[in-house]
């Protein structure tokens, strides 16, 4: 198991594991990417670490709208996404 400093990319907790189907596009993403969540989540919290674990990228976003990111170098980041009554374990998305 990778273990990054500061960053442990094992799975979070779920409401609903079933409906745990997150969709990350596009995925390698150059300045936008955005992401899809089952269902209609509410306000959603975005946390993206580079490959050191450090914390690169804290956002606010609803389902389906664009992050951009455009100020981060390229490279491999792990993301976290969270709201009132869910976590989703580490995506993975690559930024060329």
């Amino acid at each position: 198991m990778l273990i990054l400093h500061g960053f442990d990319p094992a799975p979070l907790a779920v409401e609903n594991p079933e409906s745990a189907a997150v969709r990350v596009y596009p995925n390698p993403a150059n300045d936008n990417f955005s992401i899809s969540l089952p269902g209609n989540p509410d306000l959603l919290r975005l946390q993206m670490y580079n490959a050191l674990g450090q914390l690169v990228l804290t956002q606010q976003f609803q389902n389906h709208d664009e992050i951009n990111v455009s100020s981060l170098a390229k490279g491999l980041y792990y993301m976290t996404i969270s709201g009132n009554r869910v976590e989703y374990n580490a995506q993975k998305i690559l930024i060329e």
